[in-house]
């Protein structure tokens, strides 16, 4: 529940070219919707997994941009969560439960979900959203793992450093463009001043054994339950098996 005079911060995502958009505003949040059009089936999952885009990400906040200060995009390990009801983002509550995973400190959350259809406002061509600014912004999985899955990556990420949308969907030479996956010179790119006030940001850290800046992701996995790959579940039973085994050779 929002109180009056509280500040709460936008929510904003972001997704692929070919798509009509909708942005919806409220003194709460702010969103961006699109459509997802003929071509995109390859980015559909079927079940949430994790698409880090590291090489890609360090690239998008090391560009020149930043100077003489590029950031290191750091992946914790991932962790996973079991929730079924949670593989599916299309419900405020269902948003707020999952942003409600508290992150490591001075560490970003992101979600990896089969689909994101809310952001403020229900919509199916949802792929993405985040806290503007904040800590959590989650992804579909699918989306994440193809050949835009970087820009929708840094995209969100920025939203959590405080960044907000620019231009429109005729001009896409920014990250923080409202649509990605766009054909553009550079869909990355980011200004200087847009670079100065995510190297403002207290998440951006400082490494003591070298001096250089670094950003952490803490990756969360949502499944709905924990089953073992028929190899792990092959390996178990064999090793019960011979367990059992040894045990009655034992009683002989």
């Amino acid at each position: 529940m929002t109180q009056f005079g509280v500040p709460v911060p936008l929510r904003a995502c972001c997704s692929g070219r070919g798509r009509s958009i909708h942005i919806w505003r409220s003194h709460a949040f702010a969103i961006l919707v699109l459509f997802f059009g003929v071509g995109f089936a390859d980015t559909l999952a079927d079940a949430a997994f994790v698409s880090t885009k590291e090489v890609e990400m360090d690239a998008i906040f090391g560009q020149a941009s930043f100077g003489l200060n590029p950031i290191d995009i750091r992946y914790l390990p991932t962790v996973t969560y079991v929730d079924p009801n949670l593989l599916n983002i299309n419900t405020s509550a269902k948003l707020s439960s999952l942003f409600s995973l508290a992150p490591p400190p001075l560490a970003h959350n992101v979600y990896f979900v089969d689909t994101v259809d809310w952001c403020s406002g229900f919509n199916t061509g949802i792929v993405g959203c985040g806290s503007l600014p904040g800590n959590d912004f989650v992804v579909e999985s699918g989306y994440a793992s193809g050949s835009s899955g970087a820009e929708l990556l840094g995209h969100e990420l920025a939203h959590n450093l405080a960044l907000g949308h620019v231009g429109n969907n005729s001009s896409q030479d920014n990250l923080l463009n409202p649509v990605v996956g766009y054909p553009g010179p550079n869909t990355t790119a980011l200004t200087v001043a847009q670079a100065n006030t995510i190297l403002s940001r207290p998440t951006v850290q400082t490494d003591i054994s070298n001096g250089s800046l670094y950003i952490e992701i803490q990756p969360v996995l949502i499944v709905a339950s924990l089953v073992p790959e028929p190899s792990s579940l092959a390996l178990i039973l064999g090793i019960f098996g011979m367990s059992t085994l040894g045990f009655r050779r034992q009683r002989a």
